[in-house]
């Protein structure tokens, strides 16, 4: 079916004369701009990228390192994991690397926590930090940030865990001893 529109604009053009011819050509087009610019369009918002952390690799660390204590915890690509017993307890995407010496043997890891064992703690999205030192090819001494009265659940931004998550903030004053598997 023909729309009026269509069908006044076809009209005009079929009457024959010149004037005539010009001006429905000339009517049809400014009410066809006219309605097109009438029209509004919303951006599709799902469409819209996520926007996240930028994650970023740690080969030093790639592996999987365990304890004496039966805990251990492992770095794949950008991804970060602590397990107890067998089970794991945390987990995230690296976001950050800051290396305390030349030769990595010490530094920091931002975390991003995606997944946290029900009941324990980092809090799920939040940002944590942990701390290695004494890196070799086969042991490394690591720590989650601890301290009594700290803020030891993890921060709403990388900013804050970054900036509160440090050794001479008196955080990771205890540290476990991991063997690479």
């Amino acid at each position: 079916m023909k729309s009026p529109l269509f069908s006044a604009c076809a009209s005009l053009r079929n009457t024959g004369r010149v004037f005539a011819h010009s001006l429905g050509i000339a009517l049809c087009a400014a009410i066809l701009s006219l309605s097109a610019a009438s029209c509004t369009f919303e951006p599709d918002k799902t469409d819209e990228p996520v926007r996240q952390a930028p994650t970023v690799s740690v080969p030093f660390l790639e592996g999987e390192w365990e304890s004496q204590w039966n805990d251990g915890f492992s770095v794949t690509g950008t991804a970060f994991s602590y397990q107890y017993k067998g089970e794991e307890q945390f987990s995230g995407e690296i976001v950050n690397v800051r290396t305390l010496s030349d030769a990595n043997a010490s530094g920091y890891l931002t975390l991003k926590i995606a997944y946290v064992l029900p009941g324990k703690s980092p809090a799920k999205d939040s940002y944590y930090v942990v701390y290695w030192e004494n890196l070799t090819d086969t042991s490394v001494e690591e720590a989650s940030p601890y301290k009594a009265g700290g803020s030891n659940n993890g921060f709403a931004t990388q900013a804050e865990a970054e900036a509160e998550y440090t050794v001479t903030n008196g955080y990771f004053g205890y540290t476990g001893t991991y063997t690479k598997k």
